[in-house]
């Protein structure tokens, strides 16, 4: 179900479409589409919601590399490789 409802005093001449549901979000073309889409659509509490809390935030680059370096060495050089694996698979033009 989409709801409208006023932002902010400033903006109270704009009204957003809230959007409580993912079936209510397109999918978009190119990022042109999407940014117009969201320049009067919010998202609202029943979606907000829905969504993981933010403490569960996958981890930093530095807790990933204290992991890494409490693995034994074979294993170490095992995530290396497929890590190396993985970027050359995303820097290579699709065939």
């Amino acid at each position: 179900m989409v709801n409208i409802h006023n932002v902010s005093s400033e903006e109270s001449e704009n009204s957003m479409i809230e959007i409580n549901s993912y079936e209510d979000i397109p999918n978009f073309n190119n990022e042109e589409e999407e940014a117009n889409f969201w320049e009067n659509h919010c998202l609202g509490d029943k979606i907000l919601d829905q969504m993981e809390n933010f403490e569960n935030i996958p981890l930093t680059e530095n807790e990933i590399l204290g992991k890494l370096r409490k693995l034994p060495k074979e294993k170490q050089q095992e995530v290396l490789d497929f890590t190396e694996f993985l970027l050359q698979k995303v820097r290579s033009p699709l065939l």
